[in-house]
């Protein structure tokens, strides 16, 4: 839903033509790593002459401002897009490093959030894994969740 259909196809255009039994999965692979919004692909040969490529989308659970700008991110901490305004419909997270035990505990706290209660969260931050807190918007409601 979030990537260009088109652009993707594009991408794989190499493909196309190739035998079922010729193609290149490594090629494949290299066509897709380029789009962020990846989070895992299967490749299907439907004989006798289709190719079938299965997207899942990684997820964005928030943003996260640096001096350059914002960053939108999933829970893993992968960089899904840069812009230099908040994106809209997304809360504002505050970790010490996306790599960190914390930021994988709000991540997943996020995430397992029913769209409804997610869309209302504004803020998120953690210190450490135990002590992820989110902000509702509109009242300021700060909830002290915990671990996830």
């Amino acid at each position: 839903s979030q990537l260009d259909a088109q652009t993707v196809a594009h991408a794989l255009s190499g493909q196309i033509g190739t035998p079922l039994a010729a193609v290149d999965e490594s090629a494949v692979k290299a066509a897709l790593v380029q789009f962020p919004l990846i989070e895992t692909y299967t490749v299907e040969a439907q004989p006798p002459h289709d190719l079938v490529v299965r997207i899942v989308e990684r997820t964005p659970v928030g943003f996260i401002q640096y001096p350059s700008g914002y960053a939108l991110v999933d829970a893993a901490g992968v960089q899904l897009s840069m812009s230099s305004t908040p994106p809209s419909g997304y809360p504002a997270l505050t970790v010490s490093d996306t790599s960190s035990a914390a930021f994988r505990a709000l991540g997943a706290v996020i995430r397992a959030l029913p769209a409804q209660l997610r869309s209302i969260v504004t803020a998120g931050s953690a210190q450490t894994a135990d002590d992820v807190t989110l902000t509702i918007g509109g009242t300021g409601t700060r909830i002290v969740w915990g671990s996830a």
